[in-house]
């Protein structure tokens, strides 16, 4: 298992190079110019072309490149913002917290209801509990978040005054935004749960605990479960990856001060240390999360640890032994 770990730990560094690569790159030939956002509409030419020379603008690509590189990698310092001249690490670590609570939320009450709606749904196969099940999961899988953030504002929000709009406060200022977000991750655990039950309750161990007179239920909480989640397990990092995008993009909706406000706000102000580093942190973010994922579900199956386990024994054997071996 530690071979297991650590080239999943490795694999992280290039994920996170070739993203901070990408996001330069994408920032560096986009259209338009920060210096002009800096000094306003009113400055000269002269004005603007000695800003760019202070700022670096005008070095080559491959210079800037390895400036921003280096900084990240070997001084952990994503820079300051043109705007705010606030550090951008520190930003970022004040508002993160807000985006990886509502994004956690989402993907605790993905589990809660889309793990025991699949269940039921593949229990019941063909009835109507199923159905409608699917039917919900398809819904919820179809609809755009952000136009569901906004139906549930005008609804709750406005029509109904039950929970606020936007901002933040107590645990209603997040109702309304955790609705929007975790719908698609509750279809989503729905269906991928009901494709693994029925898939675990076909196989032959089933049949033959029930050949043997084993409680249904007995069968269902001992034997088609705890396999059954192991794919489960394994989509909950996509789940996480999509709960993150989507709250990105209803904390604007909801004008919640998070990573999606900071991040927007930086890409309309064409403030590029805000964009790249708030991307790039988001990257070794997901990175981790996939890794811890990947570690779980590697403890769960039986076939990766029995795999690693017996390439670890094959290397640990003698060289005598392996020449006789190969004799």
């Amino acid at each position: 298992m530690k071979r297991y770990v650590i080239k999943r730990i490795l694999l992280i560094i290039p994920v996170v190079i070739i993203v901070a690569i990408l996001v330069f790159t994408i920032m560096y030939f986009c259209p338009g110019d920060p210096v002009s956002v800096i000094l306003g509409g009113h400055a000269s030419d002269i004005e603007i072309a000695a800003k760019r020379a202070e700022m670096g603008f005008d070095d080559p690509y491959i210079l800037q490149l390895g400036k921003f590189l280096f900084n990240f990698f070997i001084k952990g310092d994503l820079g300051r913002s043109y705007i705010t001249d606030q550090s951008v690490i520190e930003v970022i670590m004040a508002r993160f917290p807000r985006t990886l609570i509502f994004s956690l939320a989402c993907i605790i009450l993905s589990v809660i209801i889309g793990i025991p709606l699949g269940m039921v749904a593949a229990v019941h196969r063909n009835s109507w509990g199923d159905r409608i099940s699917m039917i919900f999961a398809l819904i919820g899988s179809s609809l755009p978040n952000f136009w569901l953030a906004l139906q549930l504002v005008i609804i709750f929000a406005l029509r109904l005054g039950w929970l606020p709009a936007y901002g933040i406060g107590g645990i209603k200022y997040y109702i309304l935004p955790i609705m929007a977000a975790s719908l698609d991750g509750i279809a989503q655990e729905a269906r991928q749960t009901r494709s693994s039950m029925l898939e675990v309750i076909r196989s032959d161990y089933v049949t033959t605990a029930r050949a043997k007179g084993i409680p249904e239920r007995k069968i269902l909480i001992r034997h088609v479960l705890p396999n059954a989640l192991i794919p489960v397990i394994q989509t909950m990092g996509n789940i996480f990856a999509r709960s993150l995008g989507g709250a990105l993009l209803i904390e604007t909706v909801f004008s919640i001060p998070g990573m999606g406000v900071y991040l927007q706000t930086g890409i309309a102000n064409r403030d590029y240390p805000v964009v790249r580093g708030s991307v790039v942190f988001l990257a070794v973010v997901f990175s981790i999360v996939m890794l811890l994922v990947d570690i779980a579900f590697a403890y769960i199956d039986p076939r990766i640890k029995a795999q690693y386990e017996n390439h670890g024994k094959k290397n640990t054997l003698s060289p005598g032994r392996q020449q006789k071996g190969g004799a």
